[in-house]
């Protein structure tokens, strides 16, 4: 397998499990894993959750149908000695 089809296939991966995590954080997962703000109302919450929830499916979805082929080209360009080159030193 070369090099960018496995980036892609790492890319895609990485929608995919955005987007199962999306699913599988239901409301309980989120009262288990965040406290409430009890100056919010419990409606404002739970709609604010699915909006995140829906914000993670979007990427997930962005990166497994449309960024899988430009990140993969970025990654397929990039060096380890680039990437751990110091930026700060001029």
């Amino acid at each position: 397998m070369s090099r960018r089809r496995l980036a892609e296939a790492a890319v895609a991966g990485l929608g995919i499990a955005l987007i199962l995590a999306a699913l599988a954080a239901g409301q309980g997962w989120w009262d288990r894993h965040f406290l409430p703000i009890f100056a919010i109302e419990p409606s404002t919450l739970v709609a604010a959750e699915q909006a995140v929830r829906g914000l993670i499916t979007v990427v997930g979805a962005a990166l497994l149908l449309v960024l899988r082929r430009p990140i993969a080209a970025i990654l397929n360009r990039a060096t380890i000695g680039g990437a751990l080159a110091n930026p700060s030193r001029g």
